[in-house]
């Protein structure tokens, strides 16, 4: 079984390195990841949750108002593809409901994709309350998606941002080594 994770890492690596060098689209490394990551879901049932090899538990979610799914779709399949056990809380979640399921599933990163200037201020709600609470002082904040590179979340206290799918590619590659 550690052999079939180790070649699903290869795998995923070479999708990826294809992608940087342009041989592949972002559609084509998106099936790549979700069959990687499919396959991945395979294997921990076979090892069970606890001998399986993970990098870590990710919790992804668009707030109030934010009713897109493409891009944090796109992360999901590529998070779970590289090897992270990934939980969709949904989308235009509301703040109260956010909280709530961090502390049930307990991640060890929290993605929120942020699309639109209209919605900054609910995430900014989120983030502040996480921050505040000694319950969540482990919890690694992620923020992406277009509002992030349009400047509106740079007084954002978050352990990293993305805004754009490179970028995020950049910081799990980080991440992993």
């Amino acid at each position: 079984p550690l052999m079939c994770a180790d070649a699903l890492d290869n795998a995923m690596k070479a999708s990826i390195r294809k992608f940087e060098d342009g041989e592949y689209m972002l559609p084509e490394l998106a099936f790549r990841a979700k069959c990687t990551g499919d396959a991945r879901d395979i294997l921990r049932k076979q090892m069970g949750d606890s001998e399986a090899k993970s990098r870590g538990k990710i919790a992804l979610v668009t707030g109030p108002g934010e009713e897109h799914v493409y891009g944090k779709k796109v992360v999901e399949h590529l998070l779970r593809g590289i090897g992270f056990k990934t939980i969709d809380l949904g989308n235009a979640v509301p703040v109260d409901e956010i909280i709530r399921s961090v502390k049930y599933h307990k991640p060890d990163y929290l993605g929120i994709s942020i699309t639109t200037a209209s919605t900054i201020l609910e995430i900014e709600k989120i983030i502040d309350r996480l921050s505040d609470n000694e319950d969540f002082e482990d919890l690694q904040i992620i923020i992406g998606g277009h509002a992030v590179g349009a400047g509106f979340t740079e007084s954002f206290d978050v352990d990293y941002s993305c805004d754009n799918i490179y970028r995020t590619l950049d910081l799990f590659k980080k991440i992993l080594r």
